[in-house]
């Protein structure tokens, strides 16, 4: 019986610390490259969803994907579009709910 109590005892303590990891281990998230987008061709500019509405572009626009403008290597038209893809401190488990899909993505637009 205490060789099973010891057993017990470890599962019990490794939860525990994987509970607390989850709770405050905080790590930087970028936005994936499947974050929708909106590109300007004539100006090469990036654009975030929030942000277009106070953006000035012209009519050739695109609705695309980050990693699309990443590798087209278009720039952000504005610093609103700078600080909507900076990344986030988040803890580990707001990360696991996310990709989950428990919890809304910062960038679910």
């Amino acid at each position: 019986m205490p060789a099973r109590i010891k057993i017990i005892s470890c599962i019990s303590i490794i939860l525990l610390l994987i509970m607390i990891s989850l709770l405050f281990i905080r790590m930087t998230v970028r936005p994936p490259g499947n974050t929708r987008v909106i590109l300007d061709h004539s100006l090469q500019m990036v654009i975030t969803p929030p942000c277009f509405n106070s953006a000035k572009v012209t009519n050739n626009i695109t609705d695309s994907k980050l990693s699309r403008a990443m590798k087209l290597q278009y720039k952000p038209d504005s610093t609103c579009t700078e600080e909507s893809l900076a990344g986030l401190k988040m803890t580990l488990l707001q990360v696991l709910m996310e990709k989950i899909g428990v919890k809304k993505g910062a960038w679910d637009w």
